[in-house]
């Protein structure tokens, strides 16, 4: 990339020289965007958007030259730390407008000095710096018999229309600012009154609000003090119905806790709140919403139009979520007795578990530990029977020792009615009792479900039971699926003992032999894994391996094998390849040991052998002569059997150490 072309010559040697002097610093890349500080007579932030084809798509610069739309030196160095090129022009260009105060902002002109020397005021001002000089503008701004002096430069809109469009582009641009940054933006932001520019002060701050509640869903003490600043200043410069307009917004959008300060400042302040209500309405008419809506909504009728509450909650008492949130709204101002009515009232007309829960809850914080047991029995017994969780709350409820002789009356009554009580059955470690609960109901799911600890604590009946359910099922025939099912359960009984899967598997072959599909499925293959290692240590480049699966045996193919042999092994479906010399990658094997040393000098010098031709006899020379073999030959057992293992799971093959 010529980056030259993008600049004045005499622009882009000032970058090189800013660069050879190391004046680019902190360079980060944001997405597409480069990111760099870069020093003249002051730091400059400088920001470069590269496409992803390498094009410069834009470049800005906080310099005011960079701000009246020009290419500055700065953004040059930065692209010279980013690309590299750092050749300078011959200087035999000059943009006369690079200098459009008469010097450069960053250098001093010598020459000015002469054309005012003598002079008592001139002279030395030719001599400062446009900062000194903005400075020195600045104090004089301040008082009130030069006010009228500068006043012109006030009134120049472009000007003010740049200060507006730092301070903007500053605050869009800081997504997460820290304490500091916060002081900075109040600053900017309130100090264009002093450029009579109060109009633009509300939506200055209006943005600003906007970046901090869209960023971060908590605020810190100090964002909250910023956000009470950005307050102070559109309640100070904006109009009644401006203040309302972005207050109302603000409200609507978010949901921090000083959203709700922001709705007791309006009400206050004798602002209706009824627009923002339609608002809410509005919301929570369409789908989806979020709970905040209703939070808000809820809010401002209990603290503000308390007499409206009930008729509201009663018009969207079909709104689940909506009833939550009031029932949450009484709770969370210790309102029991409301919230306790309104639970009992929804309840009757639209019983759900979450509001049973609700209620359930304001019992607990209320101490009603008699409501508790009757509510959680009834949910028990009824409307939820057999769920754990009202088992666990009944628990809870009572004192141990009556615990004790009431949870045998609890579960005598609940099998009774033919409850599953699965969970409970756990719970109390009555496995027996759950396994004959789910045999009486032949529940072959809940059998998998518990399959684990069923198995674990009734090995002998689950094995029966599986056995006994596959034989049944596989009188008929079925769908692949189906037969997939099977051997899941079959491959689960050969976990807790192999020979009766396998026996029960080549029983089921003997019946069905016209049945590929469910063979395929469900046969089971027994090995040594030491074998499978074997076969994997004498594969090289000229042989391969093969198990043969209906003999049960390892044979092997080389060039010398008979042709007809050859194709019956490599065509038939009754034998299995085992890994190739292509699958076990010696060379990386030795990488991987050679990798693995803890000293780093065995380590690097391992390594070393390993470059260039000659790598397997260097290595093999290197670990003998350096006592290394045992555990090479270790590394490359243990390596094989990882690749034996694998090839056994591959193949659903069962195997044996």
């Amino acid at each position: 990339m010529n980056i030259q072309n993008y600049f004045a010559r005499h622009i882009y040697n000032r970058g090189v020289d800013i660069y050879n002097s190391g004046g680019v610093y902190n360079v980060v890349k944001v997405g597409n965007v480069y990111k760099g500080k870069v020093l003249g007579n002051h730091e400059y932030d400088v920001e470069i958007e590269v496409s992803d084809q390498l094009k410069i798509t834009d470049m800005r610069c906080t310099c005011l030259y960079a701000m009246k739309g020009k290419k500055c030196k700065h953004e040059a160095a930065l692209l010279i730390e980013l690309f590299g090129d750092h050749s300078s022009y011959d200087y035999d260009d000059y943009d006369d407008d690079y200098d459009d105060y008469g010097y450069d902002y960053d250098t001093k002109d010598d020459n000015c000095s002469d054309m005012y020397q003598g002079h008592e005021i001139l002279e030395p001002l030719s001599k400062k710096s446009k900062e000194e000089l903005l400075e020195i503008i600045g104090q004089a701004l301040e008082s009130p018999e030069t006010y009228q002096t500068f006043f012109h430069i006030i009134e120049d809109m472009q000007r003010v229309n740049h200060i507006y469009q730092m301070i903007y582009q500053y605050i869009s641009s800081n997504q997460i600012p820290l304490s500091e940054d916060y002081e900075k933006i109040y600053t900017s932001i309130q100090n264009l009154h002093h450029f009579h520019q109060d109009q633009y002060i509300p939506d200055l701050a209006k943005e600003a609000l906007n970046q901090l509640l869209h960023t971060f869903s908590s605020l810190q003490s100090y964002q909250e003090d910023f956000f009470h600043q950005m307050i102070q200043l559109i309640d100070t410069y904006a109009s009644q119905n401006e203040k309302t307009s972005i207050y109302f917004d603000l409200c609507v959008k978010y949901n921090q806790s000083v959203i709700y300060q922001l709705i007791d400042k309006l009400h206050q302040q004798n602002i209706p709140l009824d627009d923002l209500l339609s608002s809410y309405q509005q919301k929570i008419s369409s789908y989806p919403i979020s709970t905040e809506i209703y939070d808000k909504y809820l809010y401002i009728l209990y603290h503000y139009q308390r007499e409206s509450l009930s008729s509201v909650i009663d018009t969207n008492k079909n709104n689940l979520v909506f009833i939550k949130e009031a029932i949450n709204l009484y709770m969370n101002h210790q309102d029991y007795q409301k919230a306790i009515d309104l639970c009992l009232q929804q309840l009757q007309e639209h019983p759900h578990q979450d509001i049973y829960l609700l209620l359930l809850d304001i019992y607990k914080q209320t101490n009603q530990n008699e409501q508790i047991i009757a509510l959680a029995t009834d949910l028990l017994y009824h409307q939820y029977p057999g769920q754990i969780q009202y088992y666990q709350l009944l628990q809870q409820s009572y004192l141990p020792e009556i615990w004790e002789h009431k949870k045998k009356d609890i579960i005598h009554d609940l099998e009774k009615n033919q409850i599953n009580i699965s969970e409970i059955y756990i719970q109390e470690k009555m496995y027996d009792a759950l396994f004959q609960y789910l045999a009486k109901n032949d529940d072959i799911f809940g059998m998998k479900k518990h399959e684990d600890i069923l198995f674990e604590h009734c090995l002998d009946n689950m094995i029966q039971y599986y056995s006994r359910y596959v034989m049944n099922s596989l009188r008929h025939t079925g769908s692949r699926s189906f037969y997939h099912e099977m051997a899941d359960l079959i491959h689960k009984i050969s976990e807790y003992d192999f020979d009766k899967a396998f026996d029960l598997s080549n029983h089921l072959i003997s019946l069905y032999p016209n049945r590929p599909a469910m063979i395929e499925k469900i046969r089971i293959f027994k090995v040594k894994l030491k074998d499978v290692i074997r076969a994997i240590e004498m594969t090289d480049q000229d042989i391969t391996w093969y198990y043969q699966i209906s003999h049960g045996q390892f044979i092997n193919i080389d060039d010398d094998t008979n042709f007809a042999k050859k194709m019956i092994v490599l065509n038939s479906p009754d034998y299995i390849q085992l890994p190739d010399h292509y699958d076990i990658h010696e060379y990386h094997i030795m990488e991987m040991f050679a990798n693995q040393l803890k000293d780093q000098h065995m380590k690097r010098e391992l390594q070393k052998t390993l470059r260039g031709k000659g790598a397997f006899r260097r290595f093999k020379d290197f670990i003998y002569k350096n006592q290394l073999n045992t555990a090479w030959q270790q590394f490359l057992y243990e390596t094989h059997r990882e690749l034996a293992i694998q090839w056994c799971h591959k193949h659903n093959i069962e195997f044996v150490e």
